[in-house]
């Protein structure tokens, strides 16, 4: 990838990060605000507090401090070579499918059977499980832990939701679109990660990609209309319809079939008073196709947004590690400093007294301790003398240079 360089000035910087927020300037400048804040660490720039915008917001006259000289070993401006980062592309429209342009023709019309003669092994093993089944407390007949086909309908109904099952199982099978039933596990039904398996639903691969179809039998819901006895008072009355008032759900023939995936949202068709289930088959591949596609987009933005997040933290490393560098090089040559200057310091502090005590007439018999301790610090300027190794390289290429 190029790298991109950009170069940080101290005023600029200074009147962009008080004059909008810094998150706005970070994005100008294309990097994070934590990282913007960092560089204007770097260049000694006061960047606003906690609460400053809220205060500006709410009409407060809040002073900003001055921008003052930069302290020594501080830049005026500082510039940082960054790789430039591909941005995902913005997702362009969807194209006109052609398959939902043939689905949409007289021609691919789909049927439902008057009659199951030769039913699907799917819908024929869920005939023969529901056929046996109980229905529960709203009428419905419920399979239980046995894998089956999603459904959850009367008895009365039963006939009905197999044979537009099997419609639909047999479009699938002609445009070469596989359908499953996946096993009873332990797995969660619609979990947010699609790459594990759910629990006991039916689902058709469009494309790589899978779609759950379900098919429920709506209900009517009224209430009981058994009256409380007269003989009790409102505090016994209020008491008895609490604990025998209840809903009562009744199935009403009306047909529910969603389609689902775990990355994007469901798509449902209801019976209509024109337009029953039975002729809604065909936009019901055209919205199969349509989740597939959404499917892929949410996929391919999902790890477009993973390849950028990693690119990201290793701008982040890079940028700490350059600044870890630059401190520790700091630090390096401020410790020289100072230890060159405490070693001239030594020097000068060494010539100094001797050469006061030589005028003083004192030399190492009358003051031994004066002298031993002048020689300690010498040996000690020595030590400590950062630019001994280079003064020894120069003296030997000297030496090796003059002529004998």
């Amino acid at each position: 990838m190029p790298a991109k360089r950009t170069v940080y000035r101290r005023d600029e910087l200074y009147e962009s990060v008080w004059s909008e927020p810094m998150v706005k300037v970070a994005a100008k400048y294309g990097v994070s605000s934590v990282a913007l804040a960092k560089t204007c660490g770097r260049l000694a720039v006061p960047v606003p507090g906690r609460g400053y915008w809220a205060r500006r917001k709410a009409g407060q006259n809040v002073a900003r401090p001055p921008l003052l000289a930069a302290p020594p070993g501080v830049p005026n401006q500082l510039p940082v070579r960054r790789v430039a980062l591909a941005r995902p592309r913005q997702p362009t429209p969807r194209e006109p499918d052609e398959r939902i342009t043939q689905e949409r023709s007289a021609s691919a019309a789909i049927v439902v059977p008057e009659t199951l003669e030769r039913p699907h092994l799917l819908v024929r093993d869920a005939r023969r499980l529901f056929r046996s089944a109980m229905p529960d407390r709203d009428g419905l007949l419920r399979v239980g832990v046995t894998a089956c086909l999603d459904l959850h309908v009367s008895a009365a109904a039963l006939d009905r939701a197999l044979r537009i099952l099997q419609a639909v199982i047999e479009a699938c099978t002609a445009r070469g679109m596989p359908v499953e039933q996946t096993p009873v596990t332990r797995a969660r039904r619609y979990g947010s990660n699609s790459e594990v398996t759910p629990s006991n639903v039916t689902r058709i691969r469009v494309d790589g990609e899978w779609v759950q179809i379900s098919l429920r039998e709506k209900y009517s819901v009224t209430r009981s209309t058994e009256r409380p006895p007269r003989e009790l008072d409102v505090a016994g009355r209020h008491l008895w319809e609490l604990r025998r008032t209840r809903t009562i759900r009744t199935p009403n023939g009306t047909f529910e079939l969603r389609l689902e995936s775990p990355v994007t949202g469901a798509a449902t068709f209801v019976d209509r008073k024109n337009q029953p289930l039975e002729r809604q088959l065909n936009e019901v591949f055209v919205a199969i196709y349509r989740i597939a596609a959404d499917v892929r987009t949410r996929r391919a933005e999902r790890a477009a947004a993973a390849r950028l997040a990693q690119e990201d933290a290793r701008t982040r490393e890079r940028e700490e590690s350059i600044a870890n560098e630059e401190k520790r090089r700091e630090g390096v040559v401020t410790e020289s400093v100072n230890a060159w200057r405490m070693t001239r310091d030594i020097r000068d502090y060494v010539a100094e007294a001797r050469a006061l005590a030589q005028a003083a007439g004192l030399d190492g018999t009358t003051s031994p301790n004066l002298t031993a301790t002048l020689a300690w610090a010498e040996s000690y300027a020595d030590r400590l003398d950062p630019m001994r190794a280079l003064r020894d390289a120069a003296l030997a290429r000297a030496v090796a240079r003059k002529p004998e």
